[in-house]
């Protein structure tokens, strides 16, 4: 019997993408694991890849699958991990440099819960604070 928490959504970071790869690459791949509910590799405002994305799967027994086992897109290993509501080393109030109040980042990392009701995936801020920037 699973757990109540497996029927929840699970959505993965996955860096290391190629600036070759696209949303429906990683939609084609992670579909063998499961339902996608939400996929996007990431772009800057140009239209410039950022070398990452997110899955996110309709269950954690899915997204457990996944990390369960080295996956490689378009010749790269990926670095694949739980995504984590929080903050990925920034304050979620801080301003950006256009003096915007930012939305939560989401963290990653191996210690996270993949689990999480739907209602918790705003859409990250996906641009850089200052500090990230400077640390660049």
């Amino acid at each position: 019997q699973a757990s109540r928490s497996s029927a929840f959504p699970a959505k993965l970071f996955i860096g290391g993408l190629t600036r070759n790869t696209t949303t429906k690459m990683l939609r084609d791949h992670f579909s063998q694991y499961g339902r996608i509910l939400d996929c996007v590799a990431m772009v800057q405002p140009d239209g410039r890849p950022r070398g990452f994305g997110y899955v996110t799967l309709d269950s954690a027994v899915a997204a457990e699958r996944c990390l369960s086992e080295p996956m490689v897109i378009d010749g790269r290993i990926l670095d694949m991990k739980p995504a984590v509501p929080g903050t990925s080393g920034t304050n979620s109030g801080e301003r950006s440099l256009a003096g915007q109040r930012r939305s939560p980042s989401y963290a990653h990392g191996a210690g996270a819960s993949t689990s999480f009701p739907l209602g918790a995936w705003d859409m990250p801020s996906c641009s850089p604070g200052a500090a990230e920037i400077m640390s660049m």
